[in-house]
């Protein structure tokens, strides 16, 4: 992992984090707000043909799903991330 910030490096910390997201109405708007304007989706989507786009929005609303907390109809997602410091 020194690699990448090079050879100065003097301590890379790495912690995993979770955070919930409350302001999504439903699955559906999660998913409407990441196709929209969320980057690297919107990248993705531009890549694909609308079978590919249509496969990608699906798998979507499938993991937020899956991490939705909320308990009715609204979505609270349940998301993980890794937060890495690099002190040089």
């Amino acid at each position: 992992m020194v690699e990448l910030p090079g050879e100065e490096t003097r301590s890379i910390k790495s912690e995993k984090k979770m955070k919930a997201l409350q302001y999504y109405l439903t699955v559906d708007h999660a998913v409407g707000v990441f196709s929209t304007w969320f980057g690297p989706t919107l990248k993705a989507l531009e890549k694909l043909d609308d079978v590919q786009q249509e496969n990608l929005l699906s798998d979507l609303k499938e993991v937020f799903n899956r991490y939705n907390r909320s308990g009715d109809d609204t979505a609270i997602i349940e998301n993980t991330y890794l937060e890495t410091i690099v002190n040089i």
